[in-house]
């Protein structure tokens, strides 16, 4: 059921986020516990309607999102998750998108005292060395599940339009949070391209089998072809600048970043 489903995914995500634990003993646990987990369904097959995916991550998309979430924090995430909302009115759909493995906190905008104890107990944004594993296992989740927003059983056209949407405007939004000059390592950063070239590769193949209503689609693309195209950019010179009044910040881009980035232009 639903309580087993998300139970499944929030040890998921916490093994996940371990593996990048500074402490070697408790990383290389984590490791060994999350890889006897993968394996655990290797070669046998499942009664019913479940995926071998479902078995292990339980809820996919509340996991994604959850682990990007905690990748640059809740309150950059917040603005993503009410433009996502906006556009959907189906109650199913709305359920759906706030779906979260942590607790999730309502406030009144237009009250000032709700807001700030609101943004007391927001989640700050996890340490590179931790979500880099993540964005790196988020990326292998979309590499490894064709069926991730799949019309099927479990979801229907709108709500598998919106687990795209919501799955993809979040990696967006990580991938523009952590290339900002001196907010990320390269490692994480990496693993952001990464994870938005695997995106990519996933939403054309959904795109590809829809034959309407592709807008929202369509704009998630559009938009990291123009975000490959900034990054790519300046790698004449290797490096990415940025104006910010009047300080000028060049940054060094890494091979693999651009070769992530060379990749996702030519799947779209």
């Amino acid at each position: 059921d639903g309580t087993t489903t998300m139970g499944i995914s929030r040890t998921v995500a916490l093994m996940v986020l371990l593996t990048g634990d500074p402490d070697p003993e408790i990383k290389s646990k984590a490791e060994s516990y999350l890889r006897a987990h993968m394996d655990s369904y290797r070669g046998k097959d499942l009664v019913g309607e479940s995926s071998i995916h479902d078995a292990l991550l339980g809820n996919s998309i509340a996991l994604a999102q959850s682990i990007m979430t905690f990748s640059i924090g809740d309150i950059s995430s917040l603005s993503s998750r009410r433009r996502v909302k906006a556009k959907y009115q189906d109650g199913v759909v709305l359920n759906m998108l706030q779906s979260s493995l942590g607790l999730t906190y309502h406030y009144d905008t237009s009250n000032d005292a709700e807001q700030k104890i609101y943004l007391s107990v927001c989640r700050m944004k996890v340490p590179d060395y931790t979500a880099t594993p993540g964005l790196k296992f988020v990326a292998k989740m979309l590499e490894d599940n064709p069926k991730l927003f799949q019309v099927g059983i479990d979801m229907g056209l709108e709500e598998a339009d919106a687990a795209a949407v919501y799955v993809g405007t979040l990696a967006l939004a990580v991938f523009n949070d952590l290339r900002r000059p001196g907010s990320s390592s390269s490692s994480v950063l990496e693993s952001a391209a990464s994870l938005l070239h695997a995106l990519c590769v996933r939403l054309t193949l959904f795109y590809d089998a829809r034959t309407s209503g592709r807008d929202r689609l369509r704009v998630l693309l559009a938009q990291s072809l123009k975000l490959a195209s900034d990054v790519l950019m300046p790698t004449s010179a290797g490096e990415l600048t940025t104006t910010t009044g009047t300080n000028v910040t060049k940054t060094a881009i890494g091979v693999e970043i651009r070769d992530h980035c060379y990749g996702l232009i030519s799947t779209l």
